[in-house]
């Protein structure tokens, strides 16, 4: 399974954050690996601050990307054991979406 593993940062918050992108297909129509994980991470941030009765995050998120890993000869699936190392971890395979944040499943979208 292809992934993408990257850090980020939320604007106005010096932390630095790190994530994974996990999916079927890294599709090569794009302007970059940073605008394809984006939505997807600004989305599921958003989905979990509101159910942790926060407000959602109206600043920018900068993505830098560490990594990308594709499926070609050698299998990369990986333990889902690491959605408790990354503060973002997105799994997406044969139309299952699944989300944590922090370690805490974020509502299926």
């Amino acid at each position: 399974m292809p992934f993408i593993s990257f850090i980020y940062k939320i604007d106005g918050d010096e932390k630095i954050y790190y994530g994974k992108y996990c999916t079927d297909h890294i599709s090569d129509d794009h302007n970059g690996l940073d605008l394809e994980i984006k939505y997807c991470l600004q989305y599921g941030i958003n989905i979990y601050r509101l159910q942790q009765n926060l407000s959602e995050i109206m600043c920018n998120i900068y993505i830098g990307v560490l990594s990308l890993s594709t499926d070609e000869g050698i299998g990369t699936f990986s333990s889902h054991a690491e959605k408790n190392i990354f503060d973002f971890y997105h799994e997406y395979y044969e139309d299952k979406t699944t989300t944590y944040v922090h370690g805490v499943l974020v509502k299926d979208y």
